[in-house]
């Protein structure tokens, strides 16, 4: 355990401290607590955090094995945090204040002292009650559980708490800081070395579960009475005897002979618990196998004969290996980072140092995450919190890293997701995470790697044998399947209730996931815990309605809710006061009474809910960080079109009831053309809307007009003619994607000068007559009655990247390029479309009549 414990003065400290300085000490907040009287301690927390980070940069990645320093440094660690939290509640005071004065949407607004509701004030002054503990400040808190029912000015009371608070956490920085940096001058004149630490082997393959146990009935339908091969695999669960006892108890009592059920596991206890009989130890790779995989990933496309040098400390390397793909992906990675004799020794010099366990893999692993920068560390250790074998998706991921701040922005013209889907990419790169399909799964090495490298910060409770929850913690999962089996769901759960009481950091936490069904009951335990978890950033429930612990969450630092899974009948109306709100996760199923107040939610950026939510929110135009909107255009002030105006975050838009917009003028007003970021539109108009005259339809379209970033568009139910910017060469260029359905008035479609445009789909095009289409992967042609030619416009390129051609209903098109070029030879031999994987042509006479298709 030292060799993952022990003091490393890194980069961590000071990259918090940097993102603190970043995030809180902008001009604007400078300007607000002046506004308050709070500026000049402010002032003084702002210069001991320069202060600490000075010292750190100056011994940053030297490991000192000094108990006082290494006390000394946690110390600090949990200063930062503080500071954090307590700037993290003065930006929420301003929010409330900026919120009030009616300047939701405009983050430069007013900074005017102004009333505010004094138990929120409460709510933020209990937050950090357990703030002052350490500094042995006892006074008693008074806890205020319900909404404001009115507001009052700012009371002196509150701002002299934060002060006096603030004063203890500078003493302390100032106290702690001092004795670091007296400690580091000690310890880098004198450097102590570093202790050996484990050497690698590998012998363990990637396995994943296939059979739940709780799947036995179905199991057991399958095998009764037959020969079977039951393959377990990736078997952990070695503790519940009467579990195992129940699922093979009838397989063991089979009749038939020659029957064989085959485990693999990692534990020689799972094996014991189910009496194997053989067991076979798996190995890993031979030698010269497992060498040419170690160059695949070290090497990667460079020649690696051209580095006789690094061949030498490669195979050394590669030997000490033990033929673990794991290892070889892990370290490999690593090294490819650069192809250089000095960094290939630095590596091969810290692997020499590993001499204590010839057993254990996960020093070597450590290694590769020791080389990665503090953010991609802190992202990785985060991910101890889920199951093994949990499958991510990239999306909630790195969203639940932007809610820990975890994700910095550098290039200003990204935004955070785009960066946050960097770091996954890079963490795939580098073999800390595999991509499968749609989604990321973790290997269950590294995956135990993560737990023990955030032993101090991350806890999993699972089952009522979890191991000590250290007072340090900040973020805690729960897998509740070990409870709710334990007892009836509907009813009290006292062992789990014994369980979570261990925790001592309730008052820290900043994240609380639970994995598996969470009933009303189950969440009534937590009640009481969540009125002192007033430092939550990130909620996760499954299946469970979260108005039964909503009233307990302080609003102050909530970041990130999903309780995805559950119809929710009404939106709890607390949340509305979580102004720091960034991801609203309950699912696209999901329909709820919107309360008032959801338009003050100014920094949401995901919505996750059914699109009957999205068309709900009054004054939706002052939640401008919001990314992903489904609106539906009315003729009310706070419903019309002009809300989307400073919406200039917007990724994906779906604009309805545009026949609700009259004018070009009033479709300007959208500024779709300013918002740079939008990927995905998506424009409908009502079929029974014949209200708009078709030049008046098109009147509106040309004022939609998207900025020319655009990848995918969507008309629907159109009553005019194309708009110019659709056949503009510069107006539309990034276009990928184009879907037309239903508009009734178009009868050529224009040339498409669209370079990169892959998929084309026109449906119910009733009056189109011909079309030109350039090469594509995706042509779809529906119902379309008039329709007599489609010409490539590329000529024979359009069918050499062809991978779906669907054409239906089309009964005059007799002229297809696609076809006329190509002999049934051709067809034979497969050079005619050589990457279709999906033809289906239906009732197209003509087609079907002058062309016979072979394959």
């Amino acid at each position: 355990m030292a060799g993952f414990l022990g003091t490393v003065v890194d980069a961590a400290i000071g990259w918090m401290v940097q993102s603190i300085l970043g995030s809180f000490f902008t001009g604007q907040m400078e300007a607000w607590t002046r506004e308050v009287g709070l500026a000049e301690h402010v002032e003084k927390l702002k210069f001991e955090m320069r202060k600490v980070e000075m010292v750190l940069a100056a011994a940053e990645g030297r490991r000192i094995d000094n108990k006082p320093l290494a006390r000394s440094l946690d110390d600090l660690k949990e200063l930062i945090y503080d500071s954090e939290d307590v700037m993290d509640e003065l930006d929420y005071y301003r929010l409330q204040q900026q919120i009030e004065q009616g300047n939701g949407s405009n983050p430069e607004g007013s900074h005017a002292s102004s009333s505010a509701p004094s138990s929120t004030f409460e709510l933020v002054y209990n937050a950090t009650s357990q703030i002052t503990s350490w500094a042995s400040c006892d006074r008693k808190r008074k806890r205020e559980n319900e909404g404001p029912a009115h507001s009052t000015i700012m009371t002196f009371e509150v701002k002299d708490d934060i002060s006096k608070r603030i004063n203890i956490i500078v003493n302390h920085l100032c106290t702690i800081g001092d004795s670091v940096q007296r400690v580091l001058q000690l310890a880098i004149a004198h450097p102590i070395a570093t202790p050996s630490q484990s050497q690698i082997i590998a012998r363990n393959a990637r396995m994943t579960t296939s059979v739940p146990v709780e799947r036995k009935e179905i199991l057991l339908k399958y095998i009764r009475n037959k020969r079977f091969l039951l393959v377990l695999d990736d078997v952990w669960e070695d503790k519940d005897r009467s579990g195992w006892d129940e699922l093979l108890a009838p397989l063991r009592r089979s009749q038939v002979s020659g029957c064989m059920i085959l485990a693999t596991t990692r534990r020689k206890s799972v094996a014991k618990l189910l009496g194997t009989m053989i067991e076979v130890e798996l190995n890993g790779l031979d030698e010269k196998e497992f060498w040419i995989l170690f160059k695949a990933f070290a090497f990667g496309n460079e020649n690696y004969e051209d580095h006789p040098s690094l061949q030498s400390i490669g195979k050394q390397i590669a030997k000490a290996l033990k033929g673990c793909p794991l290892a070889a992906q892990s370290v490999g990675a690593l090294l490819k980072t650069s192809i250089s004799y000095k960094h290939w020794r630095r590596v091969q010099d810290k692997w020499k140092s590993l001499q204590e366990d010839a057993d254990d893999i996960l020093p070597i692993l450590k290694i590769s995450y020791d080389y990665l920068p503090v953010h991609l560390q802190r992202c990785f250790s985060f991910c101890s919190l889920f199951p093994e074998d949990y499958q991510f998706s990239g999306e909630r991921l790195v969203r639940a890293w932007i809610s820990q701040n975890f994700v910095q922005c550098e290039d200003p013209t990204m935004r955070l997701e785009e960066t946050g889907q960097q770091y996954l990419d890079r963490l795939v790169d580098l073999g800390f995470f595999q991509k499968v399909g749609s989604h990321y799964v973790m290997h269950d090495l590294m995956h135990e790697l993560a737990a023990k490298v955030s032993l101090n910060e991350c806890a999993t409770i699972h089952g009522f044998q979890s191991e000590e929850i250290r007072p340090t913690v900040r973020h805690l999962s729960i897998i509740t399947t070990a409870f709710i089996k334990d007892k009836d769901v509907h009813g009290p759960n006292e062992k789990f209730d014994k369980v979570i009481q261990k925790v001592r950091s309730w008052h820290k936490l900043r994240t609380l996931m639970l994995f598996g069904q969470s009933t009303e009951n189950f969440l009534e335990s937590l009640r009481t815990l969540c009125k002192e978890a007033k430092c939550l950033r990130l909620l996760s429930v499954i299946d469970a309605d979260i108005s039964s612990i909503n009233n307990f969450l302080s609003p102050c630092h909530l970041r990130y809710v999903s309780a995805y899974g559950l119809h929710l009948k009404q939106f709890p109306q607390p949340l509305t006061r979580c102004y720091h709100l960034q991801v609203l996760d309950v699912g696209i199923s999901s329909k709820f009474a919107v309360p008032t107040g959801m338009s003050n939610l100014i920094y949401l950026r995901h919505l996750i809910a059914h699109e009957k939510v999205h068309h709900a929110i009054a004054c939706v135009g002052n939640i401008t960080s919001l990314q992903e909107l489904k609106f539906k255009v009315q003729n009310v002030g706070s419903f019309g079109i002009g809300q989307l105006e400073s919406m200039n975050e917007l990724v994906l838009l779906d604009i309805s009831q545009l026949e609700n917009v009259k004018t070009e003028e009033e479709a300007r007003g959208s500024s779709l053309i300013d918002k740079e970021y939008l990927k995905t539109l998506s424009l409908s108009w009502e079929d029974s809307s014949m209200s708009l005259q078709p030049q008046a339809a098109k009147n509106v379209l040309e004022g939609l007009q998207p900025h020319q970033n655009l990848k995918t568009l969507k008309i629907t139910g159109y009553g005019g003619t194309s708009p110019s910017w659709l056949s503009s060469t510069f107006s539309v260029i990034s276009l990928e994607i184009l879907h037309l359905e239903k508009c009734r008035e178009w009868r050529i479609l224009p040339t498409l000068e669209m370079p990169f445009l892959r998929k084309l789909t026109l449906i119910r095009m009733l009056n189109v007559m011909e079309i030109s289409v350039p090469s594509l992967e995706e042509l779809v042609l529906t119902d379309m009655p008039k329709l007599e030619k489609c010409i490539g416009s590329y000529g024979m390129e359009l069918t050499s990247h062809l991978k779906v051609l669907m054409i239906k209903n089309c009964p005059q098109l007799n002229e297809l390029t696609l076809f006329q070029s190509y002999s049934s030879f051709d067809a034979e031999q497969k050079s005619w479309f050589p990457s279709l994987k999906k033809l289906s042509i239906k009732h197209c006479p003509q087609i079907m009549y002058n062309f016979v298709l072979y394959f």
